[in-house]
């Protein structure tokens, strides 16, 4: 009569899901390092919810406040992003991108985010 198995004798080990790793954490190989500088995100609170501070949207707001109109553009950080997130590197896993604010806020961008076109 054979004898039964046990666990250990398996030699397998609980790997975590493989869409739960990331791919840039997985291989050791060498990435890219993008950081968008001194990136203009504020957010503004309008009624009771808030808002991305833009510089067409909000103008009187900023006039209050006292900043150049010119400085609250979000819409180039957005571009920036899905360059990056759609490019070759990022799609083989080899691109890491951070976001660094005008108010020192760092923001760490996952390389399978879907950033919206519109």
């Amino acid at each position: 009569m054979p004898r039964k198995r046990r666990h250990e004798d398996d030699g397998e080990k609980d790997l975590p899901p493989r869409h739960l790793t990331n791919p840039h954490q997985t291989n050791q190989q060498k990435r890219l390092i993008v950081v968008l500088e001194n990136a203009h995100l504020d957010v503004i609170k309008v009624g009771n919810s808030f808002e991305l501070l833009n510089c067409d949207d909000h103008s009187g707001q900023m006039r209050k406040l006292g900043r150049d109109p010119g400085s609250a553009r979000p819409d180039i950080t957005h571009q920036c992003l899905l360059m990056l997130l759609d490019s070759p590197l990022n799609r083989a896993g080899l691109l890491q991108v951070y976001i660094h604010t005008e108010r020192n806020v760092l923001i760490e961008i996952h390389p399978q985010t879907r950033v919206p076109r519109t």
